[in-house]
């Protein structure tokens, strides 16, 4: 029988295996027999055989594999294959529409599931995003947003803080579980995120990135 180690965790699992199998169907991904149990470092000798947008989507669905484990071990089970095959299109397609530069980014989740299809042949137009505002001298501004999956009621929040010269100060995200809705995950964002970057300082309100 296998060792249950990282590789087994997020290659061999049954929902491991099943995950990769869907994504592959819609994605550009390394063949099973590159990514290969070579070591204590395995993981690391993989990435660096592949390029930056096909690693990108590695270590997406390596996340989201040890969730799913999580949700067996420490949940109910019930996150399943097909919620995460569109929670990961969701959230590539939000990384790669920021990096990208892309004006009408949907950094919330909101786009109907039928536009969240990334496949290989999705080309992309995109025009000058709009400029970040930093505060006045002296302020630092905390920006914060949040994703939500309503099928799952999982979410994401993340926070950054700025100073007047647009320095990173501070960042902070983590997952919700169970959450209600997209406002109670927008709420979570505010709070947590002040709470975790806070560190007694003076803040201009910020907008959601």
């Amino acid at each position: 029988m296998e060792e249950e180690d990282g590789f087994h965790a997020t290659m061999r699992c049954t929902k491991a295996v099943a995950l990769w199998s869907r994504l592959r169907e819609i994605w550009d991904l390394p063949k099973e027999n590159t990514l290969t149990n070579s070591g204590k470092e395995w993981a690391l000798h993989a990435l660096s055989r592949l390029n930056s947008n096909m690693r990108i989507k590695v270590m997406l669905i390596w996340w989201r594999v040890w969730h799913l484990r999580n949700n067996i071990i420490f949940g109910d089970g019930k996150c399943g294959i097909k919620n995460s095959v569109e929670f990961l299109r969701n959230y590539l397609l939000t990384l790669t529409d920021i990096k990208d530069g892309r004006e009408d980014v949907d950094v919330k989740g909101k786009k109907p599931v039928s536009e969240l299809i990334l496949t290989k042949e999705k080309k992309h137009h995109f025009v000058k995003p709009s400029k970040w505002i930093p505060p006045d001298t002296g302020w630092q501004c905390m920006n914060v947003d949040a994703s939500y999956v309503q099928n799952t009621r999982e979410a994401s929040w993340g926070a950054i803080i700025r100073d007047a010269q647009g320095q990173v100060i501070s960042t902070a995200w983590a997952l919700i579980q169970n959450c209600a809705n997209t406002e109670a995950a927008e709420a979570m964002a505010c709070w947590e995120g002040y709470k975790t970057c806070s560190n007694g300082d003076q803040f201009k309100a910020g907008r959601g990135i």
